[in-house]
């Protein structure tokens, strides 16, 4: 009975796992407690690093290049895991620790290593020098099973066991600057040095990372699979013919003469040129492993997995689903849409796949609007493998033509999902993007399918033919005007492949909603046209007017938002010293927390009430606070990204639960950017003059100011986002020419908090 029970469990693991994912996919968050990593100043932890690491028995370059590493790493790793793509204790990176740990094993030295995900769609896995492994879900993703996934780790490991990281800044410290052994070297003979050194470090991790994997139960013949997820990592997850139907419906088919008729071949390229790059190439990698192979023929390692073949597909499934997320987050919307599509065929009804094809498609044509789709469309010339057959679709298709098949995969799915907010926002947003924008109007589609439309036509020849009258001889006029009449109807019909888009609404067009929201909008363009036309009658001084009353939003009191509360997302301060090329990161930090404390005393003046969430601020179990930062840091980042282009977020469905619970969908960010210039600000010969004349006690302040103390800017930023929709609420800013002082922010802030909280009259 027991064996029977475990034979069970067995057998239906991976469909327990598959079945998870069946209806619905909610993305990854962090859980309890927080890692002391997370928490605390960047200053504090670079403190502590100085103590452990600074030998005064070194030599003063060496203590000087070790600190300046330590700092910039301290910072940089600060950086990354308060910017809301990094995940703790969540199943992800909960496996990769339990395999992590077989890998250490009992070695005392990585005893306290930490393993974190980086929400990222490249392959890629990095150690620092600080102890923590990061592992993208990307390269998860990519992974055939838990036996490559340590070998990678192990990798990882070696470079931490062996200070790869730090030595390797150390070296091109030395090289840069001609010391020791580098001493006369000129800057070829520097880049390929470092380059030589850095493939060194390389291949010895490979090694260590060899070893470390002998000593466990894994197959060595997974070794070569490491080296293959590698070579291929530019594509996708997999490579399954796509299937044009999951942009179809039944009203839009597209024509065979926009398929591509033959994919592009995979090459595979190990052994390129890697002279001047840092790593080695993969045949390179390849031969060490099956060097090191030769010398163990007596291993009994067999398993592909050792913690657990059901938690690898979980996690690799969950890898999957958030690569999809990242792809959307970074404007990739081609790879978005295949690798949705790819999981699709495991997962046919799974909502999270069905809204991320529409929220590609839409952010496709919110980018063709602006006439951007170059910056995020994919040349399919340059990419391999059958994702190319997508890549040369989209890239073939008119705007039009992708206009109306974003819209109709929207109201597609809006049958399936009729109370989705969000959905509805983008469903007018396309309906404003395909007759404001693309200026087609209800007229110009047609009340019928295309294989009705085809059935009609050929009916239509059919009698047209049969209507010839018997015996009689047509004249070359009679053939001519017969020819001419067939291809008119044709052209009634649009049945050429260049209009099949016009056939999408045929069983909308009596549908009361979609026809309100057609008129609706047909209305606002018959308005837009009126109000151009009176634009075009006047006179240019009365058009100036006009367009100052309309437009302009730059004197003080333009704002006036009249808001109760805000959100405020983690303020930035930067300070910057152009003379040494650095930002001042210490100063930065302080600054960082100090202004934190600025936002909130001079709101608690003009009485807005914030709501102000920094990482900086959290203590260990504040992980819903962490998980808002994160979630709201991703939209803010997305938003930023886009531009001046005018698009819902498509990360927007995430932070509409915080709003809702915090009370309020207005969000506030503020920074500040000190420059200090590399040259001084100089004052003319008689001004300096008349000061030393007058007030001779002047002079050394004087001085100093002219040739010693360098030209300061300071840039100051207010921006208020409506998180429901991703606009812009208000972008209050000054650059100025003076030094970052209390009393100079404080000033700022406080007409900007005014302007948010002030209501018009």
């Amino acid at each position: 009975m027991k064996f029977a029970t475990v034979l069970l469990l067995a057998l239906t693991a991976p469909f327990n796992v598959f079945s998870q994912f069946e209806n619905d996919y909610k993305p990854l968050t962090c859980s309890a407690p927080i890692p002391d990593d997370f928490i605390g100043l960047a200053t504090d932890k670079y403190k502590e690093s100085l103590e452990t690491e600074i030998d005064e028995s070194e030599s003063l370059f060496d203590r000087k290049s070790k600190s300046a590493f330590i700092l910039k790493s301290s910072f940089w790793l600060n950086e990354i895991l308060t910017s809301g793509r990094v995940l703790f204790n969540d199943p992800i990176s909960e496996y990769v620790e339990k395999v992590g740990k077989i890998m250490i094993g009992r070695n005392k030295k990585l005893k306290n290593i930490r393993f974190y995900t980086l929400k990222s769609p490249a392959t890629n896995a990095f150690a620092t020098h600080e102890g923590i492994v990061f592992v993208t879900t990307g390269l998860i993703s990519q992974l055939e099973n838990e036996a490559q996934l340590a070998f990678v780790l192990g990798h990882e490991l070696a470079h931490i066991e062996k200070r790869h990281v730090i030595n390797r800044f150390m070296e091109k410290q030395k090289i840069r600057r001609n010391k020791g052994k580098y001493k006369k070297n000129n800057l070829s003979d520097a880049v390929n040095l470092l380059s030589t050194y850095s493939k060194t470090s390389e291949l010895e991790a490979d090694s260590i990372a060899f070893e470390k994997y002998m000593k466990t139960k894994y197959d060595p013949a997974e070794l070569q699979g490491v080296y293959d997820v590698l070579s291929f990592s530019y594509l996708p997850f997999d490579d399954v013919k796509f299937d044009i139907s999951c942009l179809e419906s039944d009203q839009l088919k597209f024509p065979k003469s926009i398929l591509l008729d033959t994919i592009a071949p995979i090459e595979e390229v190990e052994d390129d040129d890697d002279s001047r790059s840092f790593h080695p190439n993969i045949l390179k990698r390849r031969e060490k492993i099956d060097e090191l192979l030769s010398t163990k023929a007596n291993s009994f390692g067999t398993k592909q997995f050792i913690v657990s073949e059901q938690d690898f597909i979980k996690t690799r499934e969950l890898a999957r689903f958030e690569t999809i997320k990242s792809n959307l987050l970074d404007a990739e919307y081609g790879k978005a849409i295949y690798n949705a599509f790819l999981l699709s065929k495991q997962y046919p009804n799974n909502r999270f796949l069905k809204y991320s094809i529409a929220k590609a498609l839409y952010g496709m044509t919110s980018y063709q609007a602006h006439d951007q789709f170059d910056d995020i469309s994919t040349d399919p010339e340059t990419v391999q493998g059958e994702s190319q057959a997508l890549h040369h679709v989209l890239a073939k298709i008119s705007a039009d033509q992708l206009q109306v098949i974003a819209l109709e995969y929207m109201l597609e799915l809006r049958k399936k999902y009729p109370n989705d907010k969000l959905f509805e926002q983008m469903k007018n947003d396309l309906f404003e993007g395909l007759i404001i924008h693309r200026e087609l109007g209800l007229a110009d589609f047609y009340d019928k399918t295309l294989e009705e439309a085809r059935s009609e036509l050929k009916s239509q020849i059919i009698d047209t033919v049969e209507t010839k009258p018997k015996n009689k001889r047509l004249s070359k006029y009679d053939k001519i005007k017969r020819k001419k009449k067939l291809q008119k109807r044709a052209r009634g019909t649009a049945l050429n492949n260049d209009n099949f888009h016009l056939y999408a609404f045929s069983d909308n067009m009596k549908n009361e909603e979609f026809l309100d929201d057609f008129n609706y909008w047909e209305e606002v363009k018959s308005d837009n046209k009126k109000e151009q036309k009176k634009l075009g009658e006047m006179s240019e001084k009365k058009k100036q007017q006009y367009e100052y009353k309309q437009e302009n939003r730059t004197k003080k009191g333009q704002y006036r938002l009249g808001l109760n509360k805000l959100i405020v997302l983690d303020p930035m301060y930067i300070r910057f010293d152009q003379r040494k090329n650095s930002s001042k990161l210490i100063h930065s930090e302080a600054r960082r927390i100090k202004l934190n404390n600025q936002i909130e005393s001079v709101a608690q003046v003009v009485g807005l009430q914030t709501n102000m969430l920094c990482a900086k601020n959290l203590a260990s179990d504040d992980v819903e606070e962490f998980n808002q930062i994160a979630i709201l840091t991703e939209w803010f980042n997305e938003t930023m990204q886009h531009g001046e282009i005018e698009m819902i977020p498509l990360s927007t469905e995430y932070v509409q639960p915080i709003a809702k619970k915090i009370g309020t969908y207005n969000l506030g960010f503020t920074g500040v950017y000190s420059y200090r210039l590399a040259e001084a600000y100089m004052h003319d010969e008689v001004n300096m003059l008349w000061y030393y004349i007058l007030a001779q006690q002047l002079i050394p302040w004087g001085l100093y100011k002219k040739y010693f103390s360098g030209f300061y800017e300071t840039f100051y930023y207010s921006i208020v986002l409506d998180l429901r929709n991703g606009e812009t609420k208000m972008v209050h800013s000054f650059g100025m020419n003076e030094v970052d002082t209390e009393y100079l922010i404080n000033s700022h802030l406080y007409n900007s908090l005014y302007q948010i909280k002030a209501r018009t009259n």
